[in-house]
């Protein structure tokens, strides 16, 4: 791990990252050595791309092996509307959370947006997600998607994959700043394309008058992106592997007479969990277990501390569980006796960097991620060294 300035590095898995101290999100991010995104942008009624924030402040830390770049910039005119913003990378991955602060008496004319960047390079497929669907891509196409996806999956000529998904807040980019869902616009060119995600974007000549007024208020937007990127990990023979038995009540698992040099394995979709636990479509109980709910992040936490009480070193292989799901069940995101639609891709992930923090480097670890969801970078990447360790 590299932490020089405003840049961070991740050796292991050859991908390095710039953050600008006068703006918003990554300034620059390079995997293997070749650009692949920059321009990254938050932009309050038009503005933002152009240096004209005033940054309170911005500085780059480490935490729990998670690299973080956090900054806060505002508009120095009018009423100081602005940004709070963290970027999280661990991994392949970086977790955005942005804080859109709106004062009284903000008009606005021109777009905000949240999270626009340009890639690089020759892209040729996009998939979006629910779905799974896939269309080809092509220089001079230019398109809108008029509801965000939960995750854009761009494909280069050469197969490297960028993707950009939508945060676990589902219902926060549905309601945008007020006025309508956040969507995207994709305009591809010969070496790159622009994506750029709006809040919501005005109809050209809007005066004072009949300017847009968003409720004054903080509004924020969890989102994330990830890269393909090699594994650092040795390939491990499932011919051999010791599944652990799962303890009722949410005790865990049984790890009685563990090895270090043994294989064990762990199917998360089997703790024992509450009904509550699961991905709810209005009274329709799915078979998933949502992420987002705390109770279940904490009996799949208490197998991993397990593990950790019994060896420093070991093979472990995640059977299943790890597969997202969309759910709308309130309490779960902290809105009980509320349909809240929410997902739980950043739950996921945010338990994989956690877990691989806690396990430490003596721990080899293997997951088995099902089709179709294995086309996922962030997937990919599960328990990969998160880089920015201790």
């Amino acid at each position: 791990m590299k932490n020089n300035g405003l840049m961070l590095e991740h050796e292991a898995l050859g991908w390095k990252v710039e953050h600008d101290e006068h703006g918003l999100g990554p300034s620059r991010l390079e995997v293997d050595g070749v650009l692949v995104m920059d321009g990254y942008a938050n932009v309050i009624d038009g503005k933002g791309r152009n240096g004209e924030f005033s940054v309170r402040k911005s500085h780059v830390y480490r935490k729990s092996g998670i690299g973080i770049f956090e900054s806060e910039c505002a508009l120095p005119s009018g009423v100081e509307n602005g940004f709070w913003q963290a970027c999280r990378y661990g991994a392949n991955v970086c977790r955005v959370t942005t804080d859109f602060q709106v004062k009284s008496g903000t008009l606005l004319k021109e777009p905000v947006e949240c999270g626009s960047m340009r890639l690089h390079g020759k892209w040729v497929s996009l998939t979006t997600v629910p779905g799974f669907g896939t269309q080809e891509l092509k220089a001079g196409d230019s398109f809108v998607l008029e509801q965000l996806p939960l995750v854009c999956l761009f494909q280069r000529e050469d197969g490297f994959v960028f993707e950009i998904d939508s945060g676990f807040d589902t219902w926060r980019w549905n309601y945008g700043l007020g006025f309508g869902n956040a969507f995207a616009e994709i305009t591809v060119g010969e070496n790159g394309l622009d994506f750029k995600r709006f809040l919501v974007k005005p109809e050209p000549g809007l005066t004072d008058e009949t300017a847009l007024q968003p409720e004054a208020r903080e509004f924020r937007f969890c989102s994330q992106f990830a890269w393909s990127a090699k594994s650092t990990r040795e390939s491990i023979d499932l011919a051999n592997v010791t599944k652990l038995e799962v303890l009722p009540r949410g005790k865990g698992v049984k790890c009685e007479d563990l090895g270090g040099s043994g294989v064990v394995g762990i199917d998360l979709a089997e703790l024992e969990a509450a009904e509550s636990s699961r991905a709810f479509s209005g009274n329709l109980m799915k078979d998933e277990l949502c992420w987002e709910c705390n109770a279940y992040k904490q009996y799949a936490k208490k197998a991993i501390r397990q593990l950790v009480a019994k060896s420093s070193t070991g093979k472990l292989v995640i059977l299943g569980g790890l597969v997202p799901s969309i759910c709308d069940k309130g309490k779960h995101v902290d809105r009980p006796g509320k349909t809240i639609p929410h997902w739980d891709l950043n739950g996921i992930v945010t338990f994989s960097q956690w877990a691989r923090q806690s396990l430490g480097p003596g721990w080899n670890v293997q997951v088995q991620v099902p089709e179709p969801w294995d086309q996922l970078p962030s997937l990919q990447g599960l328990f990969e060294t998160n880089g920015f360790e201790s």
